[in-house]
């Protein structure tokens, strides 16, 4: 269980990596090929709308930009209540009891030159 950060999708993908030792290697590997710092990594995820306490929250799938490459972080959300309960989706008044979010297993692919990587990461 990864927490996210729901005001700040680059902060909830950093967290994603520093959870996922491969991932944390890639990212930095591609900023050190182009002589970037994790600063100039930019990440928007899906934005949430119509949740009352969770709106405006990025969520995943993250679309990030690392340096010339694009990255695409994917991993399950588990919305949970107040008292930190797992909320099945579809349960009645779902949305409404949703106050944060975690992830689950994360994936990745990346994107250079317009060219998908055939294969998810995991």
């Amino acid at each position: 269980m990864i927490p996210a950060d729901r005001l700040c999708a680059n902060c909830s993908v950093e967290a994603i990596a520093a959870a996922v030792p491969a991932l944390r290697r890639e990212i930095d590997q591609a900023l050190a090929d182009e002589k970037l710092s994790r600063h100039n990594v930019e990440c928007v995820g899906k934005r949430l709308t119509a949740w009352p306490q969770l709106s405006g929250a990025d969520s995943a799938p993250f679309y990030c930009t690392v340096g010339s490459r694009s990255l695409m972080v994917d991993a399950p959300n588990a919305y949970r209540d107040e008292t930190g309960r797992k909320i099945i989706w579809g349960e009645e008044r779902w949305r409404e009891k949703a106050v944060r979010f975690t992830f689950g297993k994360p994936r990745w692919k990346w994107t250079v030159n317009g060219q998908n990587d055939a294969q998810w990461r995991e």
